[in-house]
């Protein structure tokens, strides 16, 4: 199903083309039961994303009630977990909110994610940010190394992401394996 699903297909950019084809390398190269256009899956709602120089694909993802997830997707088939589990597969599972200590194997857990808790340390580490019943992740541009750098290298390889009603602001980078190496707050932004 390639709903909750990253897809990846090539464009007909012929002068009279229409429509698409699947290039190899996704999920159905291995298993015909699954859409041809389907890269990686487990995903409730991506709202936004941003790639990065290694080709990754930073995905914002808001959650169901629980848990608002910055996912990192670097290679097919990947599973991020919905709707087996919302967060980090043993912080909150589905709909009902209780751990659980069914095996986490073959699911990807987010590179951040914040719970919509009042004691949520995102929030917390904001002295501005006051609670909100609504919630919503947003995601900003990877920041890499332009011609002309007005923060002198500081920002290189990072990627500013928030929360859109509590405003809370913060940066993020990861290393090549895609282990958290910053995860700072720097300002706050509310929707108004």
């Amino acid at each position: 199903n390639p709903l909750g699903a990253v897809l990846r297909i090539v464009p007909d950019r012929s002068p009279d083309g229409a429509g698409h084809t699947y290039p190899e390398g996704n999920m159905a190269d291995d298993d015909e039961t699954i859409h041809p256009a389907v890269f990686a899956y487990g995903l409730r709602s991506p709202w936004r994303g941003t790639r990065d120089s290694q080709g990754r694909l930073w995905i914002a993802e808001v959650g169901l009630g629980k848990v608002e997830e910055i996912n990192l997707l670097t290679e097919v088939g990947q599973n991020f977990g919905w709707p087996t589990y919302e967060g980090p597969c043993r912080v909150v599972r589905g709909e009902g909110g209780a751990p659980s200590d069914e095996p986490c194997e073959g699911f990807v857990d987010p590179i951040a994610h914040h719970t919509r808790e009042g004691d949520d340390p995102y929030l917390i580490d904001d002295p501005l940010a006051e609670p909100a019943v609504r919630r919503a992740i947003w995601l900003g541009q990877i920041y890499e190394k332009p011609a002309r750098d007005r923060y002198a290298g500081l920002m290189d390889g990072v990627v500013v992401f928030g929360e859109f009603y509590t405003g809370w602001v913060r940066a993020l980078r990861v290393n090549a394996r895609g282990e958290v190496t910053f995860d700072r707050p720097i300002g706050h932004l509310v929707h108004v």
